[in-house]
């Protein structure tokens, strides 16, 4: 029998499904919506061997770029030309980057200063961690008599200064080792310092090697067996009080 409660409960039920199955289709939408924008893939980096990197203000402009197993940032430059090249080498576990000037660095007021980062894939490079980082001038193109510069890089994490130095036709290198090892990541410092002459090219190098262990010390030992010796003590009192 159709009465008029029973037409009004059967309206009120059919409204109230009718508007559950608008919030679930919204609720679906919106969270196809969301899907979309959490798990959206991000564009991939350069690769630091494109043409576009292959200058200071580039590489800057396109952010960080991508070679082999490393991610390479420029964060900042001064004194340097942005049309000087940058390049990117990948050798094994290791990254080089060079910077050249065809015409020369000439003295100038100013050190010339580069800031960049360096991020090692932990995937890729699992196990290994920075071992050392290099320092390295030359001057090949020019008549070498009269040049004298440095190429100092400081890094954030290894404590200590690599510095290579140009004096006359004698070129240097230097690096310097990470002694606390265990990170894939570092930003460095680096300054151009001519004096004299003209210097055509500043090079650095990022090595890594296998990630030493830490092994537990003798007081760790000793605490550990001074902890088992307590808690054996503590057992027998219970045992004895039973």
């Amino acid at each position: 029998m159709n009465s008029p409660l029973h037409k009004l409960k059967s309206s009120s039920k059919t409204r109230t499904t009718a508007l559950h199955k608008a919030f679930l289709a919204a609720g679906l939408l919106s969270g196809a919506a969301l899907s979309s924008i959490v798990f959206a893939a991000p564009a991939s980096a350069l690769s630091c061997s494109d043409p576009l990197n292959s200058t200071l203000s580039g590489l800057l402009a396109n952010g960080p770029c991508t070679q082999g197993n490393w991610t390479f940032k420029l964060n900042s430059f001064s004194s340097f030309n942005s049309a000087d090249s940058i390049q990117i080498t990948l050798g094994g576990n290791s990254l080089s980057y060079t910077i050249a000037n065809e015409s020369s660095w000439v003295t100038a007021g100013n050190p010339h200063k580069i800031n960049y980062t360096v991020t090692g894939d932990p995937v890729a490079l699992a196990g290994r961690s920075l071992s050392q980082y290099t320092s390295a001038i030359g001057s090949s193109l020019i008549p070498l008599a009269g040049n004298a510069g440095s190429y100092a890089i400081t890094s954030m994490n290894a404590p200590g200064t690599a510095t290579s130095f140009l004096t006359g036709a004698t070129s240097t290198s230097a690096n310097t080792p990470y002694l606390s090892p265990g990170f894939l990541t570092d930003t460095f410092d680096a300054t151009l310092l001519v004096t004299s002459g003209g210097v055509q090219s500043v090079q650095s190098t990022l090595n890594t090697s296998d990630a030493q262990t830490t092994v537990p010390g003798p007081l760790p030992l000793l605490g550990a067996g001074a902890a088992f010796g307590f808690s054996r003590r503590i057992r027998n009192r219970i045992k004895a009080a039973a």
